[in-house]
């Protein structure tokens, strides 16, 4: 038995206003990595404290 209790649960977006915020945030990430595009990116940028490429392209 582990020594963490936890509940995890998957909720709609749609539904929950912070996880809204979160979705948006990780698009902006997405399309900067996946289509090259930073423009959302660009707007929240200044905000970040660090950025760490978890698996860069070969």
């Amino acid at each position: 038995m582990s020594p963490f209790n936890f509940y995890l649960s998957h909720k709609n977006s749609c539904e929950v206003k912070p996880l809204q915020a979160v979705d948006l945030f990780s698009w902006g990430i997405f399309r900067k990595y996946e289509k090259k595009d930073s423009g959302w990116y660009d707007v929240f940028a200044e905000k970040m404290k660090f950025e760490t490429l978890y698996l860069p392209e070969k």
